[in-house]
Parts: structure tokens; sequence; C-alpha cells
């Protein structure tokens, strides 16, 4: 035996007011196979219910999985950005960007300690010198502590 409330039908327009879409979405998800007329102009209102709630949650699926797909895509995209952008020289990683600017550092304080005893032979002379070297790299030290506190930051 039917149940009752399986019989209950209704027209196209109360139809769509019933899943808030226009008659005309309504006649898409019927032509798309979600639910089907009982009769012209007369929809089963369980039918119809239901297969806009299987509609739904189809879409979300479908939503859901494109989703990923958009991230994956996203991330390929990105990846390919960064090797074109090393591969031109436009973009160096910041391990080996950091190692660069620390040799080099190192270069110019070794050639700052050797120019006292370059400059003069006279050992007073060498120490006012080394002492003007060593203020000014206690004044640099103090900025790049502060630059680098800044790109922590940032």
């Amino acid at each position: 035996m039917q149940d009752s409330s399986t019989k209950l039908e209704i027209d196209r327009v109360t139809a769509a007011k019933l899943i808030n879409v226009s008659p005309r979405r309504l006649r898409q998800l019927s032509n798309e196979g979600w639910f089907k007329a009982s009769g012209r102009n007369k929809w089963s209102m369980v039918a119809v219910v239901h297969g806009y709630v299987s509609f739904l949650k189809d879409e979300n699926t479908r939503t859901g999985k494109a989703a990923a797909a958009s991230r994956v895509t996203d991330a390929r995209t990105r990846e390919i950005e960064l090797r074109i952008a090393r591969h031109e020289g436009q973009f160096v990683p910041i391990d080996e960007h950091e190692n660069t600017c620390d040799e080099l550092t190192g270069l110019f304080l070794t050639m700052l300690s050797g120019l006292p005893s370059q400059i003069s032979r006279d050992k007073r002379e060498r120490d006012r010198i080394q002492a003007i070297i060593d203020e000014n790299r206690s004044r640099l030290s103090v900025k790049f502590e502060k630059l680098a506190a800044t790109a922590t930051q940032n």
C-alpha cells in the first residue's frame, strides 16, 4: 500500500516555490532527471523535495571536488612560476641569499681587519685605525640587527 504522502500532487508553480527556484529551473532539474512530473502540470511533492535534496548533495560533492582540484592546480601553477623565475634569475631561495650575504660580510670584515697593518707600521696609529674600524663595525652590527628584526616580523 502506498503512503498517502507520496500521492500529494502540486502544480509546477507551487513545486518551484516549494524548493525556492523558478518554474523554468524546476523544468531544467526535471529534464536532468532529478525528478519527474507525475502528469501534465502535476508534480509529486515528495519526489520534488527528494530529488532537489539529492541534487543539492550531488552539487556539494562536485563543488568540493572542484575546489580541491582548483587548489592542486593553483599549487602546480605556483610551482611552475617559481621554477621559471629561478631559471630566469629572478628568484633566489632565501637560504641561498643568506649564505651569499654571510660570505660577503665575512670577506668584508676580513679585509677591514687587515687594514691597520696595511696603512701603518706604527703600533699607536694601527690601534687608532683599529678603534675606528671597531666602532663602525659595532654601528653596522646594530643596524643589521634592526633590519633582521624587521625582516622576521614581516
